[in-house]
């Protein structure tokens, strides 16, 4: 008789946890399931009440934050890209067209002066990397900052996207 009281504890305290489980607030939309990294819990929203001007300001690295479909943060590969990173700035030639400039020794992210679109302060134009995967880029303009976001870097891992911070 013991056996079965305990037996009947384990399995209610069991379906108990797997029960609450279920319930995690994980910050993921229901609706898909996937991180979605243009409105996320991570960084600011884009500001909505006027159009911010970018025509003629350059814009420093600062720093990266690269996360999965889970919202993982992946530190290794934000650690790698950070050091390429550093020399890498972005300047605005008018109010939709962007350029980033790598002074490194490798200029591994360069892009010439590329006409983006824009809605409000956000501008969107698409890329190639050097392995020929072709990824959206999006510019949230910010009052002293633009967060770059796109997944170039980690295309190969479906759902990872990188948020890049250049201040002025």
């Amino acid at each position: 008789m013991k056996k079965i009281i305990a037996l009947l504890i384990l399995l209610s305290l069991s379906l108990l946890s797997f029960a609450s489980c279920g319930d995690k607030d994980d910050g993921i939309t229901e609706q898909d399931g996937v991180f979605d990294p243009y409105n996320n819990r991570f960084k600011d929203d884009v500001p909505t009440d006027k159009k911010i001007s970018v025509s003629g300001k350059t814009f420093y690295f600062e720093s990266i934050e690269i996360r999965d479909k889970e919202e993982a943060k992946l530190v290794t590969s934000e650690n790698s890209l950070k050091m390429l990173y550093v020399h890498v700035s972005v300047e605005f030639t008018s109010e939709n067209t962007v350029e980033f400039k790598d002074s490194g020794m490798h200029k591994i992210f360069s892009v010439p002066e590329t006409k983006c679109d824009r809605d409000m302060n956000v501008l969107t134009f698409e890329r190639t990397n050097s392995d020929g995967y072709a990824y959206d880029v999006r510019i949230e303009v910010h009052k002293d900052k633009i967060l770059v976001i796109h997944n170039g870097h980690t295309y190969n891992n479906p759902g990872t996207y990188s948020t890049i911070t250049f201040v002025e």
